[in-house]
């Protein structure tokens, strides 16, 4: 599959590479090293930060699911060289640096969208060290491990009660006929 969506995906780069209005550093960069000009960007134009997420969901997801099957593949670098141990290393002291930063983050919109790509490259050190046999893949069968699968559901409420009381609390009070 990732395979056959590999010419969506450079169709996808291209398409939003050769945006006039993008504000994406990735594609600045491009623009400013290529020596891309695709025109001067609209005035006025706000950003859309939903689908900017999203597409970047779409995206991290899809390089790092393939970075994924080229350490494991034994066409690619095989989950169990060295090589592939120091890259795994890499992805860790990345996702460190990452989930530190995002520490720093305020406010919902922008933690998420930092969480998004953080979580990304954590986890794929958390398959390789499954792969190597540190611990069991509680994820691929949750029903034999009923206590780790409530716990993360347990969080996973908790987390989004947390959300939830996090709008509320930033959301402007309407004075009510009592007090006004």
């Amino acid at each position: 599959m990732i395979q056959a969506t590999t010419l969506l995906v450079v169709a996808m780069l291209i398409f939003f590479g050769a945006n006039k209005d993008t504000r994406c550093r990735m594609f600045l960069w491009f623009h400013r090293n290529l020596k891309l000009k695709p025109d001067t960007m609209t005035p006025g134009y706000k950003r859309q930060y939903a689908r900017i997420a999203a597409l970047e969901t779409v995206f991290l997801i899809w390089a790092i699911y393939l970075f994924a099957i080229f350490f494991n593949d034994p066409r690619g670098i095989k989950y169990d060289s060295i090589t592939a141990m120091i890259l795994t290393l890499v992805f860790v002291i990345w996702g460190c640096y990452l989930i530190f930063k995002l520490m720093s983050i305020r406010g919902l919109g922008a933690t998420f969208r930092y969480a998004i790509p953080a979580g990304n490259i954590m986890w794929l050190p958390i398959e390789a060290f499954a792969r190597w046999g540190l611990y069991p893949e509680v994820w691929v069968k949750p029903v034999e491990y009923p206590v780790t699968m409530s716990t993360v559901f347990i969080l996973y409420l908790v987390g989004c009660y947390a959300m939830y009381m996090t709008d509320r609390k930033s959301a402007p009070q309407a004075a009510t006929p009592a007090t006004a």
